[in-house]
């Protein structure tokens, strides 16, 4: 509660003019009306003498003396000051009539100055104070609540005002007026609405105006009031089952209380990681009932279900989570390829999804050999089921185990398989002498030398079948280290001799038939393979020396035939000696690098042409040799070395001494 307290005022009420004329013309004195002042309050009352009217001269040093002219009350006197102006001092008696007063201001004259009486009338309203007192019933409140207070209004006099109007405020808004009764009491009841007030503390205004029909002044008072929600709370009545597998569903029921009741026909919202699920309602008992399906919307792992009540004005927000898990059995196929091969790589292929069908991303498959222990790991790649691993098989043949975990997928039921599988061994043939290379001259005699085996074992007494042209077949039986030999007789006429050798495997040993064949092309005319034999420097002689073996690819050595060369841009001729060896003496270059040396023979009746070359590389120090300056760099270089050993030697032993 607050009394309105008005600064007292200087109230400066002018009594006119008074008028000095030389024939005793009549003085005039005036006054300002229309001013407000309560009781109790201090005013100054002043008023200014003046001789011919008025713009005539201030007269000073005269009395002037002040009447409270309604009730006949002398206020007081006062003389004028230079400026023809006298001022007295008035505190307005607390029990003075309330109302319209006239004020009196009286100049008796001064025969001595020749300066008749004069008098000047006012008029002032006088107004009481007024206190006003707030009773509130509750001041914490919640919106659409109703904001009870009762205003009791008083004068100066402490005697209640009857029929006096006061209004309430919130900020600028005025709530509501009354008029007070015979009690000087007025009640107010007031809706807590969304038109006024805001959550947290309001101050609210109860204000009486001035009025001027009662001759009351202006007063108001101020007290605050705190609105906020009322709590409201989600209770899980049943949880839900965690952990839950996809195909399943969540079922629960969910309570909502508003301060502390159950509230009915209210719609909450089902939230799935922060999303909007659905709705669902409260019943007549305030539980609503939740029932959501674990399908394709679902994810495995966590979750966040959340049931939201969004609130209203009045009553608070809430919030109830629960997190659960979203696990499914894993569904796995492994095709393995239809042959897995010691030594290769096996291409497996696995199928890896949950149960609704959809790819296991962001995890990965180990698949571990039992029989070696090799393990390799292949990440699933987002949005695919098929998973393909390259397994490199080694080890026995015959049949092993293979274990395949599903890894980084902890909401799997099942992560673990086993498969069976078969490991088989692919023989092979492989050459370990033949006197030809693929050509025989007809009724050429040659021996064929061959190995049978795999990466690890030799197949030793084993039955080799031989076919020669598709027809002839005969077999023969390797050795203890898996070598056999056949000696052939080509046709006597030009043909292609077709060889084949084959194995026709063993399943009990895992092992698989293997086969090879072997072309001979039978000639009169043959090939020649000139390959370099050796080749060495002779400084004396500034020359080198090369040497190249010349053979017909039916395995003969070609002596007395002729090679033709060229070499730093010079040609030559020499003829093969016994053996096939075709010797050249060639001139040694005068700069380092790399040299081509080509040669060729000539197409003849038994040869067909045949060329190749070979590349010398002859550095520095090669052409130093030959120019006779290796010794004396060599000596040169030795010497330096001695120098730069023997140089920190000397000094040491000069700084010892």
């Amino acid at each position: 509660m607050h009394r309105r307290t008005d600064t007292r005022f200087l109230f400066c009420f002018t009594l006119g003019i008074l008028a000095f004329l030389v024939s005793f013309a009549v003085n005039e004195t005036c006054a300002e009306e229309g001013t407000i002042v309560c009781r109790g309050e201090r005013v100054s009352i002043s008023a200014t003498l003046l001789t011919n009217g008025t713009y005539g001269n201030p007269v000073p040093n005269q009395q002037i003396e002040f009447f409270e002219q309604t009730y006949n009350t002398f206020l007081g006197c006062a003389q004028t000051n230079p400026s023809g102006i006298a001022a007295i001092q008035w505190i307005i008696p607390t029990d003075q009539p309330l109302g319209i007063s006239v004020l009196n201001a009286t100049f008796r004259g001064n025969q001595s100055l020749a300066l008749s009486p004069s008098c000047q009338w006012a008029f002032i309203t006088i107004l009481s104070h007024t206190t006003i007192s707030v009773r509130v019933a509750k001041d914490t409140l919640a919106p659409d609540d109703v904001l009870t207070l009762t205003a009791t209004i008083l004068n100066d006099g402490g005697m209640v005002l009857p029929n006096a109007y006061l209004a309430v405020f919130w900020n600028a808004v005025r709530l509501k007026t009354g008029i007070t009764d015979s009690s000087g009491q007025v009640s107010f009841a007031i809706n807590c609405n969304s038109s006024w007030g805001q959550l947290g503390v309001n101050q609210i205004k109860v204000v009486h105006e001035r009025d001027l029909c009662n001759f009351t002044e202006a007063s108001e008072a101020f007290f605050n009031i705190s609105i906020q929600q009322l709590p409201s709370n989600l209770l899980l009545v049943n949880p839900p089952q965690n952990p839950i597998e996809l195909n399943g569903s969540i079922q629960s029921c969910i309570l909502l209380e508003t301060d502390g009741q159950a509230s009915s026909g209210v719609p909450l919202e089902v939230l799935l990681d922060g999303t909007l699920l659905a709705y669902i309602t409260t019943n007549s008992s305030g539980i609503a009932s939740l029932h959501t399906d674990i399908d394709s919307t679902f994810s495995l792992g966590p979750h966040g279900l959340a049931v939201r009540y969004p609130g209203t004005s009045r009553y608070a927000p809430s919030l109830l989570s629960v997190e659960i898990n979203i696990v499914s059995p894993s569904f796995v196929k492994v095709i393995l390829p239809e042959l897995m091969i010691a030594g290769t790589q096996a291409d497996i292929r696995v199928e890896v999804k949950d149960l609704l069908g959809r790819p296991l991303s962001g995890a990965s498959l180990s698949l571990h050999d039992l029989t070696t222990g090799q393990a390799i790991r292949q990440p699933i790649l987002p949005d695919t089921v098929l998973v393909p691993i390259g397994l490199q098989i080694t080890g026995k043949e015959g049949p092993r185990s293979f274990v395949l975990n599903i890894l980084d997928s902890d909401y799997l039921l099942n992560r673990t398989y086993t498969f069976e599988g078969v490991v088989w061994v692919r023989p092979e043939f492989k050459f370990v002498y033949t006197e030809i290379m693929g050509y025989a001259y007809p009724g050429q005699e040659f021996l064929v030398e061959l190995h049978l085996g795999d990466f690890e074992h030799d197949y030793a007494n084993t039955t080799v079948n031989v076919h020669t042209d598709n027809t002839t077949e005969f077999t023969v039986l390797t050795n203890l280290t898996g070598v056999f030999w056949i000696r052939f007789v080509a046709p006597k006429a030009s043909c292609l001799l077709e060889l084949l050798f084959t194995y026709c495997g063993s399943p009990s040993e895992y092992r698989l038939a293997t086969s090879m064949p072997y072309t001979v092309i039978v000639t009169q005319k043959m090939p020649v393979s000139m390959t370099l034999y050796d080749y060495q420097m002779i400084p004396p002689l500034q020359q080198i020396h090369v040497r190249l073996v010349l053979r017909a690819l039916n395995g003969s050595l070609l002596a007395y035939v002729a090679v033709n060369f060229e070499w730093l841009s010079s040609r030559g001729c020499v003829l093969s000696g016994p053996g096939g060896i075709a010797e050249f003496y060639l001139l040694f270059p005068t700069y380092a690098g790399c040299f081509n040396l080509s040669y060729w023979i000539e197409t003849s009746r038994f040869l067909f042409f045949s060329a190749g070359y070979t590349i010398i590389t002859l550095n520095f120090l090669d052409i130093s040799s030959i120019q006779g300056a290796g010794i004396l760099g060599f000596m040169i270089s030795a010497g330096l070395s001695i120098l730069v050993v023997s140089i920190p030697v000397a000094r040491r032993r000069y700084l010892l001494n």
